[in-house]
């Protein structure tokens, strides 16, 4: 399982680191939210509307289908693949249902490196569409139009990881010794409380105007 690397064993980038690499702030939602044709999909590079268009609708289309959202983060060329990490790291928090894209791309819109991430995505997804980038080459319209069929094709396969049925492995069975001591624990805890309130006497001193009172609550026999 790839999970520990995403979760456990990460550094957290901060706002500062974030900004001297240049990493993507994730999106805020803009006046009609984070949903429909109008929220951004692919971020960075230079792409034709008619592209944003198409990666849009496979939002449009996933999202309802299998609660899946998809994001393109291009990168010019000379970016350190590393940064693709760091951006990882930095939007450690998105949603799990977030399959995130990383391409390095050159003036000619050829393929530098890619890297994919999810965080609650199986794995298969992420180098699946790794290897797809990588055999497509140059991300030219021809490019991103293949691209996005394959997507449009292949991203159903791939389902929200099931995280209850993967740690169903882990559970609680405890021993006969352990709850039977657990019983006893109970019993001499509610007999002590019991006898304590039984055989201590409460001494309520009231004092109003010039008389004083002194009320006591007896002791009561059983």
């Amino acid at each position: 399982m790839n999970i520990g690397r995403n979760i456990f064993n990460i550094s957290i980038v901060d706002e500062k680191t974030a900004d001297s690499l240049k990493l993507f702030k994730y999106p805020e939602k803009g006046p009609r939210g984070n949903e429909g044709l109008y929220f951004p999909t692919i971020l960075g590079g230079n792409v034709s509307e008619d592209i944003h268009q198409l990666f849009r609708r496979l939002n449009g289309k996933f999202g309802v289908s299998d609660s899946l959202r998809l994001w393109v983060l291009i990168y010019p060329k000379g970016t350190p693949e590393v940064n693709a990490t760091y951006q990882e790291n930095y939007w450690v928090k998105g949603n799990k249902n977030e399959i995130v894209i990383c391409l390095s791309l050159d003036q000619n819109n050829h393929l530098q490196w890619v890297h994919s991430f999810s965080w609650g995505m199986p794995t298969g997804i992420t180098e699946a569409t790794k290897m797809q980038a990588i055999s497509i080459e140059t991300f030219d319209h021809a490019g991103w139009v293949q691209y996005a069929k394959w997507l449009d094709e292949n991203l159903h396969l791939y389902k929200q990881r099931d995280f209850n049925k993967e740690f169903s492995y882990i559970k609680l069975k405890p021993t006969k010794a352990s709850i039977i001591t657990i019983i006893i624990l109970a019993i001499i805890i509610s007999v002590g409380t019991n006898f304590w309130a039984i055989y201590n006497e409460i001494d309520d001193y009231e004092e109003t105007g010039n008389r004083n009172w002194n009320s006591f609550i007896r002791r009561r026999n059983y």
